[in-house]
């Protein structure tokens, strides 16, 4: 009996982390800009190159992934 629910909290771990998973990278393939939506229309390149650099929009996939399982858990 304990052994199933430690395998099914083991199961339970890696099915959030799958969907976890998907969220993020439908969210990171979503069309649009954030940080152009942030700044606006009248907002000048370099405004919306600092507003990447400050959120973080400019790291790899994988490291802007793990601040959000980091901000998650």
């Amino acid at each position: 009996m304990i052994g199933m629910i430690v395998r099914r909290f083991f199961q339970l771990i890696f099915l959030l982390f799958g969907i976890s998973f998907l969220v993020f990278s439908s969210m990171y393939m979503a069309p649009g800009d954030p940080a152009s939506m942030i700044g606006g229309p009248t907002a000048s390149e370099s405004d919306i190159e600092a507003i990447k650099e400050n959120l973080g929009l400019n790291d790899p996939f994988l490291t802007q992934y793990a601040r959000y399982v980091g901000g998650v858990v």
